[in-house]
Parts: structure tokens; C-alpha cells; sequence
């Protein structure tokens, strides 16, 4: 959909844009603005840069809020790079020493199991814009987990974790939180998410099944930012925790999706920190919240979240402080 933008607003819009610019990139707009009086065709506002005309000099593309030039068929975002991901892999591995490991999205939905297998500890796992699954393993009589007990991450390569989804398929036990330990062991496996909408299917309903954060006799730790937390319209717990735990999990700039009910949380010791994240219902209130919380949040149809200060949407655009200390 294109929404002509009112001449004087834009003026001085782009007078905000250009003072940001180099005196090159200035002057390319300045040059642009006229030939687009003379045809006519002025700055129009787009949802995103696919839906630019080939016959436009100049467009604003509403998703990274940016002003284009069309540069001999080439569009070049002005005052800047063009927006991709937040870099929160790259300052992983710059801590860990690990491997980044680059998916191109292959069409349907790409299966990452092999991928994760092939992984080692402190890697990244970096996925371009398409549909993934992955299949949980069984790593040990109780528990599922998405990652093989691994210390990796997993992040989408745009800043709107709309952009990738990440499908948590059922596996072969009923004990199935994202974030999982295995029975026993205080291995602390940690597991990193970023720009991504991990979705589980399916989502039993059940406390110890729909846990984010889930151990049996173990700690299993974590961290996820700007993540769509989507439920599958399957229940969800914040955790399930037999006993011992000492580790949890932090979910900072997040969103809670498609959730039918939040169920209680089941023993442990410590609750997950949940800070500047936003739900699309009520929630369960056994967590410990820093920052703004709301619940109830209307999100658009395709999770282009805008609304300042809270949820995934939140500082996409600031790096993350990453860590691979478990939070406490």
C-alpha cells in the first residue's frame, strides 16, 4: 500500500534527513527532489523497500522509517547503511572465540537439525529472512531440547524478528521448555535467541510441557532479545523445575504471542528476569519484571511492532549487551 505523503511534511521531514546526511547525499536528494517536481512523482511512502516503484526518484520506506534514492535501478538508503541485524552474534562469538555459522533460507520450511548438529559450543547460528524448523532431541529420559544441550546462538539477519521464524517442533518427550537442562546434570547449557519469532508447535497444556524455562534437577540458563515468543495458541509457564535450580534465564525487549492460557509456575528457586517486554493477553506474574511490561498489547497482523519502549520492536536498532554468564 503507497500513502502519498503531504508535501509540507515531507519538507520538513527531509529537512530532519538531510541535516543527518553527508553534503554527497545531501546534494544526490536535493537533485532528486527537483526532477521529482518536474515529473511530478513525488516521495511517496511505502511499506517496504520491495514496493518501490522502478519509476520513482525518491521513496520512504516505513518499515526502518528511512528515506531511498533510486541510484540507476539501485535503491541506496541516505544517511546510512542499510538496516540488517542488531549484531547480536557478532559479540557472541567475539566472547566465545566460536564460529559463525551463515543459513540461507532454501525455500518451505528449511530444516536446521543438521545444521545444530554440526555446531559445537559458542557458535552462531545466523539465519536470513524465511521459515525454519527444528526438532528437539531427546537428551535424556525426560527432557526435549532444541539445541543439544549446546552452548550456541541463534539469531535472525534482519532487525524485525518477524522476518524469521523459527519453528520448536514437538520431540520425542513430553517435557518441553525452550530454554531445557538435562536431568541431574548442572551443565548450565546457554542458550542465546535474537531477532527471531520462535514459535513451539505443538503446545501441550500442561505446566512441566509449555515452561520457557525448564529443568529437572538441573540449571539450565539463557538469554533472548527481541524475540517473538509465539505459542501456537497452546498454553505456556514460565517455568517447570523439579529441584536445585541456581541459574535462569533473562528475555529482555521480547513479545509473548498467541498464548491460550498462562499456566502456574512448578517449584525452582529462581524465575526468569523479564525486562521491557510486551503480551498480547494477560500473564502470570511469577517472574521477576524490570523495566515497562504491558499486557494486553494489539500487535499488527504481521508483528511489525511499533510502539515505542516496549517489546521486540524495542531497541532494534542498539546493539545488545551480550554476555555468556548465566544470569543469576
Amino acid at each position: 500500500m503507497t500513502i502519498p505523503i503531504n508535501i509540507t511534511h515531507t519538507l520538513s521531514e527531509l529537512q530532519k534527513k538531510i541535516a543527518g546526511m553527508t553534503e554527497e547525499e545531501a546534494i544526490d536528494v536535493i537533485r532528486a527532489i527537483k526532477a521529482s517536481l518536474v515529473s511530478n512523482n513525488f516521495v511517496l511512502a511505502y511499506d517496504s523497500v520491495d514496493d518501490f516503484p522502478s519509476t520513482s526518484l525518491l521513496a520512504f520506506n516505513k518499515d526502518d522509517k528511512s528515506l531511498y534514492k533510486n541510484m540507476g535501478g539501485v535503491w541506496t538508503r541516505q544517511g546510512g547503511a542499510v538496516l540488517s541485524n542488531n549484531g547480536y552474534q557478532t559479540q557472541y562469538i567475539a566472547l566465545t572465540s566460536g564460529t559463525l555459522v551463515e543459513v540461507t533460507h532454501a525455500g518451505n520450511t528449511h530444516d536446521l537439525n543438521a545444521t545444530i548438529d554440526g555446531m559445537s559450543d559458542g557458535d552462531a547460528l545466523l539465519l536470513s529472512p524465511g521459515e525454519y524448523s527444528i526438532t528437539p532431541t531427546s537428551w535424556d529420559t525426560y527432557t526435549n531440547d532444541p539445541i543439544r544441550g549446546k552452548n550456541i546462538c541463534i539469531a535472525g539477519d534482519t532487525f524485525n524478528p518477524k522476518d524469521v521464524v523459527v519453528k520448536m517442533l514437538n520431540g520425542p518427550r513430553g517435557y518441553y521448555p525452550i530454554f531445557g537442562g538435562k536431568s541431574g546434570s548442572q551443565s548450565n547449557a546457554l542458550s542465546h535467541f535474537s531477532s527471531i519469532r520462535l514459535q513451539r508447535v505443538p503446545n501441550p497444556g500442561y505446566n512441566y510441557a509449555s515452561a520457557i524455562s525448564g529443568q529437572h534437577n538441573s540449571a539450565q540458563t539463557g538469554y533472548a532479545k527481541n524475540v517473538i515468543f509465539d505459542f501456537n495458541n497452546g498454553a505456556v509457564s514460565w517455568k517447570y523445575t523439579n529441584s536445585g535450580d541456581s541459574k535462569g534465564v533473562h528475555l529482555q525487549d521480547c513479545s509473548f504471542v498467541n498464548y491460550s492460557s498462562w499456566l502456574s509456575n512448578y517449584s525452582g528457586y529462581v524465575l526468569p528476569i523479564v525486562k521491557d517486554c510486551a503480551f498480547d493477553d494477560t500473564y502470570n506474574s511469577s517472574a521477576v519484571f524490570l523495566g515497562t511490561n504491558p499486557a494486553s498489547i494489539t500487535f499488527d497482523g504481521d508483528y511489525a511492532y511499533t510502539s515505542a519502549g516496549v517489546g521486540h520492536m524495542n531497541n532494534i536498532t542498539d546493539s545488545a549487551v551480550v554476555s555468556i554468564l548465566a544470569p543469576t
